[in-house]
């Protein structure tokens, strides 16, 4: 969605996004569900799963979200790319995909691995978990 010179309109991967448009949440804060529009918006992601009471990962915090891809690789590896590439204008913390986490905090490690948790979801191999700042940086700039 083109804006003219709206400052709540941030650009994300060559595309102009409203902050606010739309209307799914997820249960999750603002910004996290914001940014989550963003992503399935791009990835055209049937199934989103955010806020989850008895979580304890960020799901629990209404700071997860979790792009549901099923079988379609091709499609998990550039979702996850995406989020990782525009990690500053999205808020995210970190993401996993494939049984494997990048983090802004340990962002000079690259991918890592991570254990086998036993299945297809629990590893992440059927969905891109993305987390998202407790609090959003504020908007600044301009499309």
């Amino acid at each position: 969605m083109a804006s003219d010179s709206s400052r709540s309109a941030i650009p994300v991967g060559g595309l102009t996004y409203e902050h606010g448009a739309g209307t799914a949440t997820w249960g999750l804060r603002r910004h996290a569900a914001w940014s989550s529009r963003v992503v399935k918006h791009q990835y055209a992601v049937d199934t989103v799963i955010g806020y989850r009471p008895s979580s304890t990962s960020d799901h629990g915090t209404r700071l997860a979200a979790d792009f549901m891809v099923g079988s379609k690789t091709t499609k998990g590896y550039r979702l996850a790319r995406f989020a990782k590439k525009h990690y500053r204008q999205l808020n995210v913390t970190y993401v996993i995909w494939y049984q494997r986490i990048w983090s802004v905090e340990r962002a000079d490690e690259g991918w890592r691995p991570m254990s086998d948790q036993g299945s297809v979801t629990a590893n992440h191999k059927d969905h891109v978990h993305v987390s998202f700042r407790a609090k959003a940086r504020k908007r600044t700039y301009q499309p």
